[in-house]
């Protein structure tokens, strides 16, 4: 029983550890992607009223519409990193507690 308790825990620090630096990955592409992508933004519409401003016209809002877009995905998939994450480190804490009360 302890066996199978110790190998569960090494799997799941093994997935906790994956999610972490999935999670850590894809938080630092969403900032470069927003600091950059900003930028790149500020340069093709002038500013960011011109920006904003352009949703009422469809055409030029594309290039900034792909922007959010793309934006939200990356900050979906690192809360996705992060949620499992958070549930591999709840499962972690239950094997710990599960394995005081095995001698």
């Amino acid at each position: 029983m302890k066996a199978l308790l110790l190998s569960e825990k090494v799997e799941v620090q093994k997935s906790l550890r994956s999610n972490l630096i999935g999670m850590f990955i894809s938080s630092v592409t969403l900032v470069v992607y927003a600091v950059v992508g900003w930028n790149v933004m500020m340069a093709f519409y002038g500013s960011a009223t011109v920006m904003f401003m352009s949703l009422l016209l469809v055409l030029p809002f594309i290039p900034c519409l792909l922007y959010f877009i793309f934006g939200i995905s990356l900050l979906i998939l690192t809360w996705m990193f992060m949620m499992k994450a958070g549930e591999a480190k709840q499962k972690m804490n239950s094997l710990e507690f599960q394995s005081q009360f095995i001698k």
